[in-house]
C-alpha cells in the first residue's frame, strides 16, 4: 500500500499504486525516479499530486510505502509521522468540500469539491512545468549566445 502525504504528514490518499512522473517538453508524462519527478500519479483514482520541496510552491506531496493501513485510517483525517498513523485534531482537519489554494501568482482560489481541487492542482502543476520549460529554453539561449561570442 502507498500513502500520498503532504510535507506535514497529512494523508491525501491511500492507494495500491502510486508512480513518480515527469512531464516532458512534448507533453507526455513518463514514470521516473523520485529525484526527477515533478508529480505523483495515483492509478487508483487517476489523480495527480505536485511533488517536490514544499518551499518551491504550494503544497507538495511524497509517497510513503506501508505494509498495512488500519481499517479506521481515512485520508484527510489522519497523518503519517515517524511510522505512526495519527488522527488529526479538529484544527488540523481539511474539509474536502472547501479548500483554499495558493497559486504562483499569490491569488487564492476556493475549490468547491474534490474535483475542483484536483483540477486546480493540475493547473498549477502545468503552470510550473511551463515555467520550468521557459527557464530551460532561456538557459539554452544564454549558452548559445555565449558560445557564439567565443567563436567570434
Amino acid at each position: 500500500m502507498y500513502l500520498i502525504c503532504d510535507y506535514r504528514g497529512t494523508i491525501a490518499e491511500i492507494c495500491r499504486q502510486a508512480v513518480w512522473i515527469k512531464h516532458q517538453k512534448n507533453g507526455v508524462d513518463i514514470s521516473c525516479e523520485e529525484k526527477d519527478a515533478n508529480a505523483i500519479y495515483s492509478n487508483d483514482t487517476d489523480s495527480f499530486y505536485p511533488a517536490g520541496r514544499p518551499c518551491t510552491a504550494a503544497n507538495r506531496y511524497h509517497i510513503v510505502t506501508v505494509d498495512v493501513v488500519p481499517d479506521n485510517v481515512v485520508a484527510l483525517e489522519y497523518k503519517y509521522i515517524n511510522g505512526e498513523f495519527i488522527p488529526m485534531g479538529e484544527n488540523d482537519r481539511v474539509d474536502p468540500e472547501v479548500r483554499l489554494l495558493k497559486t504562483d501568482k499569490g491569488v487564492k482560489k476556493v475549490a468547491s469539491d474534490t474535483t475542483d481541487l484536483q483540477l486546480a492542482l493540475v493547473d498549477e502543476y502545468e503552470q510550473n512545468i511551463d515555467l520550468n520549460n521557459q527557464i530551460t529554453d532561456l538557459q539554452l539561449t544564454i549558452v548559445d549566445l555565449y558560445e557564439s561570442t567565443l567563436a567570434v
